[in-house]
């Protein structure tokens, strides 16, 4: 049997479209559906970013991830150094 994979810890202030590639190659790994995904998701959170999807269980895996995104990440992507340096600057 295949080892299963756990899914990096996000708190709002690390790269989110990296937590979001591991995350997806994460799931596509373990074989998880929609729930199991979106129970992930919300498990993997942490801080700010936890906060910001406080209450939403209601809502779906993708949807719980736009909002994410939406707060957290970049304008661009992929994320370039100059973006990079320009978003540290605003927060």
């Amino acid at each position: 049997k295949r080892r299963t994979l756990r899914p990096d810890r996000f708190n709002g202030t690390d790269s989110f479209e990296l937590f979001h590639e591991k995350f997806e190659n994460c799931s596509k790994y373990n074989d998880w559906d929609a729930e199991e995904k979106k129970q992930q998701l919300i498990n993997s959170v942490t801080g700010s970013a936890a906060q910001l999807l406080y209450g939403l269980s209601h809502l779906g895996y993708d949807e719980l991830m736009e909002r994410l995104r939406r707060r957290y990440g970049s304008e661009e992507e992929p994320v370039s150094s100059g973006a990079k340096h320009q978003a540290s600057q605003t927060r």
